[in-house]
């Protein structure tokens, strides 16, 4: 009996960034389906759905992506800078 493929749906964070614009071209090509999130506004060369919220604000972050569904895979590539290594690692640990 041949399963039905259930579709893969991924949720990209940081998907404006260097990392995460590759990644979701990589999704799309495997034909997946893709949600963006970003701090910033953005538009993603592929035309995917954006979702902006600052992961940095636990808050903000619950009401934007609380009604997210069917989301099958989270791919982490966010990162917030700094002005040098030591104030970098803890926003980053908190995203």
């Amino acid at each position: 009996m041949n399963k039905i493929p259930q579709p893969k749906i991924a949720l990209v964070a940081g998907a404006s960034g260097i990392i995460g614009r590759e990644l979701v071209k990589t999704l799309l090509r495997n034909r997946w389906e893709v949600i963006g999130l970003s701090r910033h506004a953005s538009s993603h060369p592929e035309n995917i759905p954006f979702i902006h919220v600052d992961l940095l604000d636990a808050q903000h972050s619950a009401q934007k992506l609380h009604s997210l569904n069917g989301v099958t895979h989270i791919f982490y590539s966010a990162w917030a800078n700094a002005g040098n290594w030591a104030e970098m690692v803890e926003p980053n640990v908190t995203m």
